[in-house]
Parts: C-alpha cells; sequence; structure tokens
C-alpha cells in the first residue's frame, strides 16, 4: 500500500512562537495532501518542545486526530527526541519531557481510534 505522509510541528526550539497549533497547520496542508492522491495519510511525524503549552499542544493534536476530523489520516508518529542547538540551547520533544505531556498523551491514545494493530484493505 502507498501512502502520503506529512509531518507536522509545534514550535521545535525557544525563540519560536507556539502558533498555531496543530489543528490549524493540518488544515492548511491535508486540502493540498488529499488533493494529490487518494492514498491514506501518514502523520510521519508531529511533535513539540518542552514548555508551559506543550501538554497542551499533544492534547489538542490528539484530541484533533482523534475526532477523525482529518479522516484519511490512519498512521501517526510521534517525534521524541531531544538535542542541543547551536546557542546552547536543548530542544526537547520527548514525550516523557514532563508529566503533564505524557499523562496527555497516555490519556489519549488509549481512545479506541487509536490501535497498534495495522489494518490493511486490498483494492
Amino acid at each position: 500500500m502507498d501512502w502520503v505522509g506529512v509531518s507536522v510541528y509545534g514550535p521545535l526550539t525557544a525563540d519560536e512562537p507556539w502558533a498555531p497549533g496543530f489543528a490549524r497547520a493540518m488544515g492548511r496542508v491535508y486540502p493540498r495532501l488529499a488533493a494529490l492522491s487518494r492514498k491514506p495519510i501518514a502523520l510521519l511525524e508531529f511533535g513539540s518542545r518542552q514548555g508551559s503549552r506543550k501538554a497542551g499542544w499533544f492534547r489538542q493534536a490528539l484530541k484533533t486526530i482523534a475526532s477523525r476530523r482529518f479522516p484519511r489520516i490512519k498512521a501517526i508518529s510521534a517525534w521524541s527526541e531531544a538535542w542541543e542547538n547551536t546557542d546552547d540551547s536543548i530542544s526537547n520533544l520527548k514525550i516523557n519531557s514532563d508529566p503533564r505531556t505524557l499523562r496527555a498523551y497516555r490519556q489519549l491514545v488509549r481512545r479506541p481510534v487509536f490501535t497498534s494493530k495495522p489494518t490493511f484493505r486490498r483494492r
């Protein structure tokens, strides 16, 4: 099966603003992806840096995906990594970087829309 893929991020470094949220960012790119092909869409990477709004960003992203507002999204993968920037600051996108983000992630991925068992249909 072929896929169309996209990555959507919140801010990755401390100097990036928190807007737009996941739903708005995905809303800008989704129609173009859907027009490219009838294939399912994979959210190849999504994530946001550590900060006071990180848990809310993840919560909004996962609620948006679970709502099926973007029904062609059939696979997701969170970017869970940390690195040092050239200014010696750290960009921490790890899901377990703080208890609130980890709790939001765990609560929301329990929803039935998220599964670990892929389903493929032959055409």
